[in-house]
Protein backbone atom coordinates (compact mmCIF):
# COMPACT_ATOMS: atom_id res chain seq x y z
CA UNK A 1 0.00 0.00 0.00
CA UNK A 2 2.94 2.41 0.89
CA UNK A 3 4.55 1.50 -2.62
CA UNK A 4 1.58 2.37 -4.44
CA UNK A 5 0.90 5.90 -2.74
CA UNK A 6 4.34 6.66 -3.48
CA UNK A 7 4.18 5.94 -6.74
CA UNK A 8 0.80 8.03 -7.32
CA UNK A 9 2.40 10.98 -5.48
CA UNK A 10 5.32 11.32 -6.91
CA UNK A 11 3.78 10.75 -10.69
CA UNK A 12 1.68 13.84 -9.62
CA UNK A 13 -1.86 11.75 -9.73
CA UNK A 14 -2.41 12.60 -6.34
CA UNK A 15 -2.84 16.30 -5.06
CA UNK A 16 -0.17 17.67 -2.78
CA UNK A 17 0.24 21.03 -3.13
CA UNK A 18 2.66 22.38 -0.60
CA UNK A 19 3.97 18.97 0.63
CA UNK A 20 6.92 17.22 -0.29
CA UNK A 21 6.49 14.32 -2.27
CA UNK A 22 9.77 13.13 -1.67
CA UNK A 23 11.44 13.08 1.56
CA UNK A 24 15.19 12.68 2.40
CA UNK A 25 16.94 12.24 5.64
CA UNK A 26 19.82 12.58 7.06
CA UNK A 27 20.21 10.16 9.97
CA UNK A 28 22.80 8.47 11.93
CA UNK A 29 22.10 5.35 13.37
CA UNK A 30 23.99 3.63 15.67
CA UNK A 31 24.28 1.65 19.05
CA UNK A 32 24.07 2.75 22.61
CA UNK A 33 23.93 -0.66 25.21
CA UNK A 34 23.23 -3.18 22.42
CA UNK A 35 20.43 -1.24 21.07
CA UNK A 36 19.42 0.87 18.03
CA UNK A 37 20.50 4.68 18.64
CA UNK A 38 19.83 7.67 16.32
CA UNK A 39 21.78 10.44 16.97
CA UNK A 40 21.50 13.13 14.27
CA UNK A 41 18.19 13.32 12.51
CA UNK A 42 17.27 15.94 9.97
CA UNK A 43 14.67 15.83 6.79
CA UNK A 44 13.69 17.66 4.45
CA UNK A 45 12.70 17.47 0.72
CA UNK A 46 14.58 15.61 -1.47
CA UNK A 47 14.75 18.22 -4.04
CA UNK A 48 16.89 20.05 -1.48
CA UNK A 49 18.75 17.18 0.16
CA UNK A 50 20.67 16.37 -3.19
CA UNK A 51 22.08 19.37 -2.33
CA UNK A 52 22.31 19.88 1.04
CA UNK A 53 23.11 16.64 2.20
CA UNK A 54 25.52 16.42 -0.49
CA UNK A 55 28.14 13.56 0.15
CA UNK A 56 31.35 15.38 1.46
CA UNK A 57 29.52 18.27 3.10
CA UNK A 58 29.42 19.19 7.35
CA UNK A 59 26.19 19.34 8.41
CA UNK A 60 26.22 20.83 12.09
CA UNK A 61 23.21 19.42 14.29
CA UNK A 62 22.41 20.35 17.67
CA UNK A 63 26.00 21.94 17.97
CA UNK A 64 27.58 18.96 16.59
CA UNK A 65 29.70 18.69 13.23
CA UNK A 66 28.86 15.63 10.95
CA UNK A 67 30.29 14.66 7.70
CA UNK A 68 27.96 13.17 5.06
CA UNK A 69 29.54 10.22 3.85
CA UNK A 70 26.98 6.95 3.02
CA UNK A 71 23.36 6.38 1.96
CA UNK A 72 20.27 5.54 4.62
CA UNK A 73 18.46 2.99 3.37
CA UNK A 74 14.71 2.73 4.43
CA UNK A 75 13.47 -0.78 5.11
CA UNK A 76 16.74 -2.41 4.73
CA UNK A 77 15.72 -6.20 4.63
CA UNK A 78 19.55 -7.17 6.03
CA UNK A 79 20.69 -5.09 8.79
CA UNK A 80 24.32 -5.54 7.83
CA UNK A 81 24.60 -5.04 4.13
CA UNK A 82 21.99 -2.71 3.91
CA UNK A 83 22.27 -1.47 0.22
CA UNK A 84 22.93 -4.93 -1.04
CA UNK A 85 19.23 -5.47 -2.15
CA UNK A 86 19.64 -1.77 -3.61
CA UNK A 87 22.70 -2.35 -5.73
CA UNK A 88 22.43 -5.79 -6.15
CA UNK A 89 20.41 -6.01 -9.35
CA UNK A 90 22.31 -3.64 -11.45
CA UNK A 91 20.96 -1.07 -13.79
CA UNK A 92 17.40 -2.55 -13.41
CA UNK A 93 15.89 1.10 -14.80
CA UNK A 94 14.13 1.62 -11.39
CA UNK A 95 16.39 2.52 -8.79
CA UNK A 96 19.33 3.11 -11.28
CA UNK A 97 18.86 4.40 -14.88
CA UNK A 98 21.25 5.99 -17.62
CA UNK A 99 22.29 9.55 -17.44
CA UNK A 100 23.21 10.72 -21.38
CA UNK A 101 24.40 13.78 -21.44
CA UNK A 102 26.68 16.24 -23.43
CA UNK A 103 29.86 17.66 -21.47
CA UNK A 104 31.24 19.79 -23.68
CA UNK A 105 31.90 23.61 -21.97
CA UNK A 106 28.18 25.44 -21.85
CA UNK A 107 26.33 22.76 -24.16
CA UNK A 108 24.32 21.23 -21.64
CA UNK A 109 22.35 18.43 -24.02
CA UNK A 110 20.65 16.06 -21.77
CA UNK A 111 19.11 13.07 -23.52
CA UNK A 112 15.47 12.17 -22.12
CA UNK A 113 16.62 8.44 -22.48
CA UNK A 114 17.48 6.63 -19.30
CA UNK A 115 16.81 3.14 -20.08
CA UNK A 116 19.40 2.29 -22.11
CA UNK A 117 22.88 4.18 -23.29
CA UNK A 118 22.66 5.98 -26.25
CA UNK A 119 24.54 4.58 -29.41
CA UNK A 120 26.17 7.59 -31.54
CA UNK A 121 28.81 9.63 -28.82
CA UNK A 122 28.46 12.47 -31.16
CA UNK A 123 26.01 15.68 -29.80
CA UNK A 124 23.83 16.21 -32.62
CA UNK A 125 22.75 19.99 -30.88
CA UNK A 126 26.32 21.35 -30.16
CA UNK A 127 28.23 18.88 -32.95
CA UNK A 128 31.01 17.37 -30.22
CA UNK A 129 32.74 15.00 -31.13
CA UNK A 130 32.66 11.98 -28.34
CA UNK A 131 31.30 14.58 -26.34
CA UNK A 132 27.95 12.59 -25.14
CA UNK A 133 28.55 10.23 -22.35
CA UNK A 134 26.63 7.63 -20.67
CA UNK A 135 26.71 7.52 -16.72
CA UNK A 136 23.96 5.94 -14.11
CA UNK A 137 21.85 7.40 -11.32
CA UNK A 138 20.51 6.09 -8.50
CA UNK A 139 17.51 7.98 -6.17
CA UNK A 140 18.72 7.77 -3.01
CA UNK A 141 16.30 7.66 0.44
CA UNK A 142 18.41 9.65 2.54
CA UNK A 143 22.25 10.19 3.95
CA UNK A 144 24.17 9.23 7.05
CA UNK A 145 27.41 9.81 8.72
CA UNK A 146 29.68 6.97 8.87
CA UNK A 147 29.02 5.13 12.36
CA UNK A 148 32.69 3.96 15.04
CA UNK A 149 33.24 2.39 17.80
CA UNK A 150 33.81 4.65 20.87
CA UNK A 151 34.13 4.04 24.49
CA UNK A 152 33.76 6.95 26.29
CA UNK A 153 34.85 9.67 24.95
CA UNK A 154 37.67 7.92 23.24
CA UNK A 155 37.37 7.27 19.19
CA UNK A 156 38.23 3.57 18.91
CA UNK A 157 37.74 3.54 15.14
CA UNK A 158 41.69 3.20 14.77
CA UNK A 159 41.59 0.08 16.71
CA UNK A 160 38.10 -1.94 16.65
CA UNK A 161 36.40 -3.22 14.51
CA UNK A 162 33.03 -2.87 16.77
CA UNK A 163 32.11 -1.65 20.18
CA UNK A 164 29.09 -2.04 22.59
CA UNK A 165 28.63 1.76 21.73
CA UNK A 166 28.78 2.44 18.04
CA UNK A 167 28.49 6.63 16.89
CA UNK A 168 28.83 8.99 14.04
CA UNK A 169 32.51 9.46 13.82
CA UNK A 170 33.56 13.22 14.90
CA UNK A 171 34.70 15.89 12.38
CA UNK A 172 37.31 17.93 13.61
CA UNK A 173 39.60 20.59 12.15
CA UNK A 174 42.04 18.10 11.06
CA UNK A 175 39.79 15.80 9.69
CA UNK A 176 40.06 15.04 5.89
CA UNK A 177 36.84 16.40 4.48
CA UNK A 178 36.49 16.23 0.75
CA UNK A 179 34.93 18.75 -1.41
CA UNK A 180 30.87 18.30 -1.67
CA UNK A 181 29.14 17.72 -4.86
CA UNK A 182 27.14 19.76 -7.07
CA UNK A 183 23.49 20.46 -8.27
CA UNK A 184 22.86 20.47 -12.12
CA UNK A 185 20.00 22.45 -12.99
CA UNK A 186 17.04 20.28 -13.74
CA UNK A 187 16.45 19.07 -17.31
CA UNK A 188 12.70 18.61 -18.53
CA UNK A 189 12.77 14.83 -19.73
CA UNK A 190 10.54 15.50 -23.04
CA UNK A 191 10.31 13.34 -25.77
CA UNK A 192 11.22 14.60 -29.60
CA UNK A 193 7.96 15.46 -30.54
CA UNK A 194 7.41 16.73 -26.48
CA UNK A 195 4.12 14.85 -27.28
CA UNK A 196 3.71 15.66 -23.27
CA UNK A 197 3.38 19.25 -24.11
CA UNK A 198 1.10 21.53 -25.74
CA UNK A 199 1.51 24.43 -28.08
CA UNK A 200 0.91 27.63 -26.64
CA UNK A 201 -1.39 30.07 -28.74
CA UNK A 202 -3.21 33.61 -28.34
CA UNK A 203 -4.95 32.89 -31.63
CA UNK A 204 -8.30 31.58 -29.87
CA UNK A 205 -8.31 34.91 -27.85
CA UNK A 206 -7.54 37.25 -30.55
CA UNK A 207 -10.77 38.94 -30.84
CA UNK A 208 -10.61 40.16 -26.95
CA UNK A 209 -6.87 41.39 -27.20
CA UNK A 210 -6.36 44.83 -27.39
CA UNK A 211 -4.97 45.82 -31.06
CA UNK A 212 -1.77 47.20 -29.76
CA UNK A 213 -0.98 43.95 -27.89
CA UNK A 214 -2.29 41.64 -30.92
CA UNK A 215 0.12 43.70 -32.99
CA UNK A 216 2.88 42.84 -30.68
CA UNK A 217 1.91 39.32 -30.35
CA UNK A 218 2.29 38.62 -33.55
CA UNK A 219 5.60 40.10 -33.46
CA UNK A 220 6.90 38.37 -30.93
CA UNK A 221 5.75 35.08 -31.94
CA UNK A 222 7.53 35.60 -35.34
CA UNK A 223 10.77 34.80 -33.15
CA UNK A 224 9.15 32.65 -30.42
CA UNK A 225 7.41 29.26 -29.71
CA UNK A 226 5.81 28.83 -26.26
CA UNK A 227 4.90 25.32 -24.89
CA UNK A 228 3.25 24.11 -21.88
CA UNK A 229 2.24 21.33 -19.85
CA UNK A 230 -1.55 20.79 -20.44
CA UNK A 231 -4.26 21.95 -18.05
CA UNK A 232 -4.98 18.12 -17.26
CA UNK A 233 -2.49 17.64 -13.83
CA UNK A 234 0.17 15.45 -15.80
CA UNK A 235 2.67 18.37 -16.10
CA UNK A 236 5.99 17.39 -17.08
CA UNK A 237 8.56 15.36 -15.89
CA UNK A 238 12.32 16.93 -14.60
CA UNK A 239 15.22 15.21 -14.22
CA UNK A 240 17.47 16.79 -11.17
CA UNK A 241 21.44 15.51 -10.81
CA UNK A 242 23.88 15.60 -8.17
CA UNK A 243 26.99 15.01 -10.24
CA UNK A 244 29.77 14.83 -7.54
CA UNK A 245 32.54 17.29 -7.16
CA UNK A 246 33.48 18.76 -11.16
CA UNK A 247 31.30 16.33 -12.20
CA UNK A 248 32.87 13.23 -11.35
CA UNK A 249 29.97 11.27 -9.76
CA UNK A 250 30.50 8.51 -6.64
CA UNK A 251 31.60 5.49 -5.45
CA UNK A 252 29.51 3.99 -3.54
CA UNK A 253 29.92 0.40 -1.70
CA UNK A 254 27.60 -1.97 -3.02
CA UNK A 255 26.95 -3.60 0.51
CA UNK A 256 26.37 -0.95 2.91
CA UNK A 257 26.01 2.74 0.81
CA UNK A 258 28.88 4.54 1.66
CA UNK A 259 30.25 7.19 -0.33
CA UNK A 260 33.71 8.43 -1.23
CA UNK A 261 35.39 10.26 -3.71
CA UNK A 262 37.56 7.79 -4.69
CA UNK A 263 37.08 4.54 -4.72
CA UNK A 264 40.11 3.22 -3.23
CA UNK A 265 39.23 5.13 0.19
CA UNK A 266 36.11 2.45 0.32
CA UNK A 267 38.86 -0.50 1.45
CA UNK A 268 40.80 1.91 4.01
CA UNK A 269 43.87 0.73 4.98
CA UNK A 270 45.40 -2.37 4.23
CA UNK A 271 42.62 -3.22 2.58
CA UNK A 272 40.81 -3.91 5.75
CA UNK A 273 37.37 -2.81 4.74
CA UNK A 274 35.75 0.50 5.81
CA UNK A 275 33.06 1.24 8.35
CA UNK A 276 29.56 1.88 7.04
CA UNK A 277 27.46 4.75 7.61
CA UNK A 278 25.23 2.73 10.05
CA UNK A 279 25.93 0.63 13.42
CA UNK A 280 25.17 -3.58 11.60
CA UNK A 281 22.83 -5.08 13.67
CA UNK A 282 21.33 -8.49 13.12
CA UNK A 283 18.48 -10.15 13.33
CA UNK A 284 19.42 -12.81 15.58
CA UNK A 285 22.39 -12.98 18.27
CA UNK A 286 25.76 -14.07 16.23
CA UNK A 287 29.39 -14.90 17.18
CA UNK A 288 32.37 -13.08 17.67
CA UNK A 289 33.68 -13.65 14.27
CA UNK A 290 29.93 -12.75 12.35
CA UNK A 291 30.55 -9.89 9.43
CA UNK A 292 28.79 -7.32 12.04
CA UNK A 293 31.29 -7.67 13.96
CA UNK A 294 33.75 -6.41 11.54
CA UNK A 295 34.34 -3.29 9.12
CA UNK A 296 32.19 -3.78 5.85
CA UNK A 297 34.08 -5.73 3.04
CA UNK A 298 32.13 -4.41 0.09
CA UNK A 299 33.57 -3.12 -2.85
CA UNK A 300 33.03 -0.17 -4.88
CA UNK A 301 29.72 -0.63 -7.13
CA UNK A 302 30.39 -1.16 -10.77
CA UNK A 303 27.99 -2.45 -13.16
CA UNK A 304 28.14 -3.02 -16.72
CA UNK A 305 25.82 -1.92 -19.33
CA UNK A 306 24.00 -3.09 -22.48
CA UNK A 307 27.02 -2.44 -24.49
CA UNK A 308 29.66 -3.86 -22.06
CA UNK A 309 30.93 -0.79 -20.75
CA UNK A 310 31.53 -0.81 -16.95
CA UNK A 311 30.45 2.61 -14.88
CA UNK A 312 32.31 2.72 -11.64
CA UNK A 313 30.82 6.04 -10.44
CA UNK A 314 27.19 6.84 -9.53
CA UNK A 315 25.55 9.94 -9.53
CA UNK A 316 22.78 11.24 -7.15
CA UNK A 317 19.82 11.89 -8.70
CA UNK A 318 15.64 12.31 -8.68
CA UNK A 319 12.78 12.88 -11.20
CA UNK A 320 9.84 14.98 -9.91
CA UNK A 321 6.67 15.76 -11.73
CA UNK A 322 5.32 19.79 -12.58
CA UNK A 323 4.01 21.91 -14.17
CA UNK A 324 5.87 24.18 -16.55
CA UNK A 325 6.37 26.13 -19.68
CA UNK A 326 9.05 26.62 -22.46
CA UNK A 327 9.88 29.26 -24.31
CA UNK A 328 11.76 28.44 -27.51
CA UNK A 329 14.00 30.45 -29.61
CA UNK A 330 15.31 28.79 -33.67
CA UNK A 331 18.65 29.30 -34.16
CA UNK A 332 18.14 31.51 -37.30
CA UNK A 333 19.16 34.48 -38.58
CA UNK A 334 20.01 36.85 -37.49
CA UNK A 335 21.96 34.20 -35.07
CA UNK A 336 25.04 32.57 -36.09
CA UNK A 337 23.66 29.15 -37.05
CA UNK A 338 26.85 27.20 -36.81
CA UNK A 339 27.07 24.55 -33.75
CA UNK A 340 29.80 26.28 -32.36
CA UNK A 341 27.16 29.06 -31.32
CA UNK A 342 26.02 26.73 -28.68
CA UNK A 343 28.84 26.54 -26.32
CA UNK A 344 29.28 30.39 -26.40
CA UNK A 345 29.41 32.01 -23.53
CA UNK A 346 27.75 35.54 -24.12
CA UNK A 347 24.48 33.22 -25.63
CA UNK A 348 24.89 31.22 -22.46
CA UNK A 349 25.15 34.43 -20.04
CA UNK A 350 21.68 36.07 -22.00
CA UNK A 351 19.59 32.94 -21.52
CA UNK A 352 20.22 32.91 -18.09
CA UNK A 353 19.97 36.23 -17.79
CA UNK A 354 16.43 36.75 -19.24
CA UNK A 355 15.54 33.67 -17.19
CA UNK A 356 16.12 35.32 -14.00
CA UNK A 357 14.64 38.42 -14.87
CA UNK A 358 11.48 36.72 -16.59
CA UNK A 359 10.91 34.72 -13.00
CA UNK A 360 11.24 37.90 -11.62
CA UNK A 361 8.58 39.84 -13.42
CA UNK A 362 6.34 37.02 -13.54
CA UNK A 363 6.16 36.49 -10.00
CA UNK A 364 5.54 40.31 -9.41
CA UNK A 365 2.65 39.97 -12.22
CA UNK A 366 0.78 37.08 -10.37
CA UNK A 367 1.53 38.17 -7.11
CA UNK A 368 3.67 35.16 -6.25
CA UNK A 369 6.11 34.22 -3.18
CA UNK A 370 9.44 34.66 -4.66
CA UNK A 371 10.76 31.05 -4.93
CA UNK A 372 7.81 29.82 -5.97
CA UNK A 373 9.09 29.27 -9.70
CA UNK A 374 12.14 28.38 -10.58
CA UNK A 375 13.52 28.10 -14.31
CA UNK A 376 16.34 26.86 -16.72
CA UNK A 377 17.79 26.92 -20.25
CA UNK A 378 18.63 24.21 -22.53
CA UNK A 379 19.62 23.50 -26.23
CA UNK A 380 17.70 21.21 -28.55
CA UNK A 381 17.87 20.14 -32.03
CA UNK A 382 14.32 18.76 -33.59
CA UNK A 383 13.19 18.42 -37.12
CA UNK A 384 11.83 21.45 -38.49
CA UNK A 385 10.18 20.47 -41.83
CA UNK A 386 13.07 18.24 -42.77
CA UNK A 387 15.92 20.23 -41.46
CA UNK A 388 17.87 19.69 -37.89
CA UNK A 389 17.16 23.54 -36.30
CA UNK A 390 19.07 24.27 -32.94
CA UNK A 391 16.55 26.38 -30.27
CA UNK A 392 17.62 28.11 -27.16
CA UNK A 393 15.37 27.28 -24.83
CA UNK A 394 14.03 29.40 -21.23
CA UNK A 395 11.91 27.08 -19.03
CA UNK A 396 9.81 27.73 -16.21
CA UNK A 397 8.71 25.60 -13.72
CA UNK A 398 6.78 25.30 -10.30
CA UNK A 399 8.93 24.73 -7.72
CA UNK A 400 6.42 23.09 -5.34
CA UNK A 401 5.36 19.76 -5.40
CA UNK A 402 3.69 17.67 -8.29
CA UNK A 403 2.56 21.62 -9.86
CA UNK A 404 0.27 23.84 -8.91
CA UNK A 405 -0.54 25.32 -12.70
CA UNK A 406 1.13 28.54 -11.81
CA UNK A 407 3.70 28.63 -14.73
CA UNK A 408 0.92 27.62 -17.20
CA UNK A 409 -1.58 29.98 -15.73
CA UNK A 410 0.49 33.27 -17.50
CA UNK A 411 -0.93 31.66 -20.82
CA UNK A 412 -4.08 31.18 -19.96
CA UNK A 413 -7.35 32.74 -20.28
CA UNK A 414 -8.50 36.28 -21.91
CA UNK A 415 -6.48 38.41 -20.10
CA UNK A 416 -3.05 35.91 -19.87
CA UNK A 417 -1.51 37.42 -22.97
CA UNK A 418 -1.81 41.15 -22.77
CA UNK A 419 -0.26 40.13 -19.82
CA UNK A 420 2.25 38.03 -21.07
CA UNK A 421 3.38 41.22 -23.51
CA UNK A 422 3.46 43.39 -20.23
CA UNK A 423 5.91 40.54 -18.84
CA UNK A 424 7.89 40.93 -21.60
CA UNK A 425 8.16 44.76 -21.24
CA UNK A 426 8.78 45.13 -17.45
CA UNK A 427 11.52 42.56 -18.37
CA UNK A 428 12.98 45.00 -20.50
CA UNK A 429 12.70 47.77 -18.55
CA UNK A 430 14.94 45.69 -15.34
CA UNK A 431 17.26 44.89 -17.55
CA UNK A 432 17.67 48.33 -18.89
CA UNK A 433 19.40 49.67 -16.15
CA UNK A 434 16.00 51.21 -14.39
CA UNK A 435 16.28 49.04 -11.19
CA UNK A 436 19.67 49.15 -10.60
CA UNK A 437 21.42 50.52 -8.00
CA UNK A 438 21.50 54.06 -7.85
CA UNK A 439 19.32 54.50 -11.13
CA UNK A 440 21.72 54.01 -13.32
CA UNK A 441 22.86 50.36 -15.39
CA UNK A 442 25.17 48.69 -13.45
CA UNK A 443 28.34 46.21 -15.71
CA UNK A 444 26.89 42.83 -14.85
CA UNK A 445 24.55 42.34 -12.08
CA UNK A 446 23.42 43.93 -8.97
CA UNK A 447 21.33 43.51 -6.00
CA UNK A 448 18.29 45.89 -7.54
CA UNK A 449 18.24 44.03 -11.08
CA UNK A 450 19.46 40.62 -11.10
CA UNK A 451 20.83 39.32 -8.01
CA UNK A 452 18.77 37.66 -5.58
CA UNK A 453 19.64 34.63 -2.88
CA UNK A 454 17.31 32.10 -6.05
CA UNK A 455 20.17 32.51 -8.50
CA UNK A 456 23.12 32.62 -6.03
CA UNK A 457 25.15 29.43 -8.29
CA UNK A 458 24.43 31.30 -11.37
CA UNK A 459 25.57 34.96 -9.99
CA UNK A 460 29.21 34.83 -11.99
CA UNK A 461 27.03 34.48 -15.41
CA UNK A 462 24.29 37.06 -15.03
CA UNK A 463 25.13 39.84 -17.36
CA UNK A 464 22.38 42.64 -17.68
CA UNK A 465 23.44 44.05 -21.36
CA UNK A 466 23.78 40.38 -22.95
CA UNK A 467 19.83 39.58 -21.37
CA UNK A 468 19.06 43.33 -22.35
CA UNK A 469 20.26 42.03 -26.16
CA UNK A 470 18.46 39.17 -25.85
CA UNK A 471 15.11 40.28 -24.79
CA UNK A 472 15.54 43.41 -27.24
CA UNK A 473 15.45 40.49 -30.34
CA UNK A 474 12.47 38.53 -28.72
CA UNK A 475 10.47 41.57 -28.04
CA UNK A 476 11.32 43.60 -30.96
CA UNK A 477 13.13 41.71 -33.47
CA UNK A 478 16.43 43.88 -32.51
CA UNK A 479 19.40 42.41 -33.92
CA UNK A 480 21.90 42.11 -30.91
CA UNK A 481 24.82 44.84 -30.98
CA UNK A 482 27.10 46.77 -28.49
CA UNK A 483 24.31 49.50 -28.96
CA UNK A 484 20.77 47.78 -27.67
CA UNK A 485 22.98 46.78 -24.64
CA UNK A 486 22.39 50.36 -23.53
CA UNK A 487 19.22 51.67 -22.03
CA UNK A 488 18.05 53.38 -24.84
CA UNK A 489 20.03 51.96 -27.44
CA UNK A 490 22.56 54.39 -27.50
CA UNK A 491 26.21 55.00 -27.33
CA UNK A 492 27.39 54.65 -24.03
CA UNK A 493 28.67 50.46 -24.67
CA UNK A 494 31.10 51.86 -27.45
CA UNK A 495 32.19 55.20 -25.71
CA UNK A 496 32.79 53.00 -22.60
CA UNK A 497 35.15 50.51 -25.01
CA UNK A 498 36.75 52.90 -26.59
CA UNK A 499 37.61 54.73 -23.62
CA UNK A 500 39.18 51.95 -22.75
CA UNK A 501 41.04 51.08 -25.48
CA UNK A 502 41.75 54.83 -25.51
CA UNK A 503 43.52 54.31 -21.42
CA UNK A 504 45.39 51.51 -22.97
CA UNK A 505 47.02 53.34 -25.59
CA UNK A 506 48.77 55.65 -23.48
CA UNK A 507 51.35 53.27 -22.45
CA UNK A 508 52.79 54.12 -25.58
CA UNK A 509 53.25 57.48 -24.89
CA UNK A 510 52.09 58.67 -28.11
CA UNK A 511 49.98 61.64 -27.99
CA UNK A 512 49.48 62.08 -31.87
CA UNK A 513 47.08 58.54 -32.11
CA UNK A 514 43.17 59.62 -32.18
CA UNK A 515 40.38 58.03 -30.94
CA UNK A 516 36.87 58.27 -32.05
CA UNK A 517 33.42 56.00 -32.85
CA UNK A 518 31.73 57.61 -35.35
CA UNK A 519 28.16 55.43 -36.62
CA UNK A 520 29.27 52.97 -34.10
CA UNK A 521 33.16 51.96 -35.02
CA UNK A 522 35.96 52.36 -33.25
CA UNK A 523 37.94 54.64 -35.39
CA UNK A 524 42.30 55.27 -34.62
CA UNK A 525 44.14 57.46 -36.43
CA UNK A 526 47.88 58.44 -36.52
CA UNK A 527 49.89 60.61 -39.63
CA UNK A 528 47.93 59.28 -41.98
CA UNK A 529 47.29 55.62 -41.07
CA UNK A 530 43.97 54.48 -40.09
CA UNK A 531 42.53 51.42 -38.29
CA UNK A 532 38.60 50.75 -38.17
CA UNK A 533 36.96 48.20 -35.83
CA UNK A 534 33.50 47.35 -35.28
CA UNK A 535 32.77 45.40 -31.99
CA UNK A 536 30.45 42.74 -33.00
CA UNK A 537 28.02 40.23 -30.53
CA UNK A 538 30.05 37.18 -31.58
CA UNK A 539 26.66 35.07 -31.82
CA UNK A 540 25.29 37.03 -33.93
CA UNK A 541 25.74 35.90 -37.61
CA UNK A 542 28.91 38.58 -39.70
CA UNK A 543 26.46 38.73 -42.33
CA UNK A 544 23.27 40.38 -40.51
CA UNK A 545 25.13 42.68 -37.91
CA UNK A 546 23.99 45.81 -39.23
CA UNK A 547 27.44 48.20 -40.01
CA UNK A 548 29.55 45.46 -40.93
CA UNK A 549 26.55 43.98 -43.71
CA UNK A 550 26.99 47.75 -44.50
CA UNK A 551 30.61 47.14 -45.50
CA UNK A 552 29.49 44.01 -47.74
CA UNK A 553 27.45 46.21 -49.36
CA UNK A 554 30.12 48.64 -50.00
CA UNK A 555 32.36 45.73 -51.74
CA UNK A 556 33.87 45.68 -48.49
CA UNK A 557 35.61 42.94 -46.94
CA UNK A 558 36.06 43.24 -43.22
CA UNK A 559 38.50 40.73 -41.32
CA UNK A 560 39.03 39.31 -37.78
CA UNK A 561 42.67 40.80 -38.11
CA UNK A 562 43.50 44.65 -37.48
CA UNK A 563 45.63 46.02 -39.98
CA UNK A 564 46.21 49.58 -40.95
CA UNK A 565 43.48 50.73 -43.88
CA UNK A 566 41.44 47.83 -43.21
CA UNK A 567 38.06 46.93 -42.27
CA UNK A 568 37.85 44.63 -38.94
CA UNK A 569 35.19 43.08 -37.06
CA UNK A 570 36.25 41.85 -33.69
CA UNK A 571 34.50 40.06 -31.21
CA UNK A 572 32.99 42.60 -28.18
CA UNK A 573 33.95 40.48 -25.94
CA UNK A 574 37.39 39.82 -27.00
CA UNK A 575 37.75 43.81 -26.83
CA UNK A 576 36.61 44.02 -23.38
CA UNK A 577 38.07 41.06 -21.74
CA UNK A 578 41.87 42.01 -23.58
CA UNK A 579 42.30 45.76 -24.20
CA UNK A 580 45.65 46.02 -23.53
CA UNK A 581 46.89 43.30 -26.04
CA UNK A 582 44.30 44.88 -28.80
CA UNK A 583 45.69 48.61 -28.23
CA UNK A 584 49.38 46.94 -29.01
CA UNK A 585 47.92 45.43 -32.46
CA UNK A 586 46.56 48.89 -32.97
CA UNK A 587 49.80 50.83 -32.53
CA UNK A 588 51.88 48.24 -34.35
CA UNK A 589 49.26 48.55 -37.36
CA UNK A 590 49.32 52.60 -36.92
CA UNK A 591 53.31 52.66 -36.78
CA UNK A 592 54.73 50.07 -39.02
CA UNK A 593 58.11 51.24 -37.60
CA UNK A 594 57.04 50.16 -33.79
CA UNK A 595 59.48 47.26 -32.47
Amino acid sequence: MTDLLNHLLRSGVTPSFSFPLDVADFRGEGMKNFRRHVWPKMQTGLKQGLSTYSPGKVLTVDGVRYKVNGLYIYGAEDGVNRAQTHFSDGIDGERIRYYNRCTSERCGWVSSEMSEPLDSPDCHVCGGQGSVETGIWYRPDGFAPIIVPWDGDDDLSSRRDWNRTMLPQKVTERSSIQPAGGIEFPAPLTDEEESNLIPASFEEHSESIDENSLEKLQDVFQRIQIRSTPDDGTGAELLLINSGYNGTGYHVCELCGRTEARGDMLQGRRAEGHFRPYAPIPETRVTADHESRHKCQGTPFSPSDSNGNSHDRLFLGMTFITDMIIISIPVQAPFDTSANIVRQREINDALVTVKEALITEFQKAANLVNREIKGGVRKRSFDVGGNSVNHFEIFLYDDVSGGAGLTPSLLRGEEAWPRFIRILEATEERLGGSKCIGGEGCGKACLGCLLDFRNQREHDRLDRRQGLRLLRYILHGTVPTIESGTSEGGIEEIERLAGLLRESLRSFNDPDVEVSHPDGVLTFRRDGNEVLIRPRIPYVSVIHEPVVSEWFQQGLLPQNSIRTGQHSQISLTALEQSPSDYAEKIYRALNPDYD
